[in-house]
């Protein structure tokens, strides 16, 4: 059973992103550290295994003198064996909404 979590090790997060993305894992704790403070993170488990995740920094925007609060997406890595499934859809649409609940122009 797919469950949807925001809470999971760092462990999951580097293991993944390393299969997915070839990055060595020194790489991978350094920008981990950068999310762990400014940023989320949202994964999708099968039991105990993290197979989609979503790396997200939250950044404020300015638009024409204003500062918004807005979101840059990183890291998004699917596991090669459930891929096809629509897991990041679902993560992202999770994501998303909130993303939009904030803006002034949704």
């Amino acid at each position: 059973m797919i469950q949807f979590t925001k809470d999971f090790c760092k462990k999951d997060i580097c293991n993944l992103w390393h299969v997915t993305f070839g990055d060595d894992f020194e790489y991978i704790e350094y920008v981990y550290g950068v999310f762990e403070k400014h940023g989320r993170f949202y994964g999708l488990f099968d039991g105990k295994t993290l197979v989609s995740m979503m790396l997200v920094l939250d950044l404020p925007l300015n638009f024409y003198g204003q500062v918004q609060k807005s979101a840059y997406m990183y890291a998004c890595a699917t596991n090669k064996n459930y891929k096809g499934k629509g897991l990041f859809s679902s993560l992202y649409n999770r994501f998303n909404r909130p993303v939009r609940d904030m803006s002034p122009y949704a």
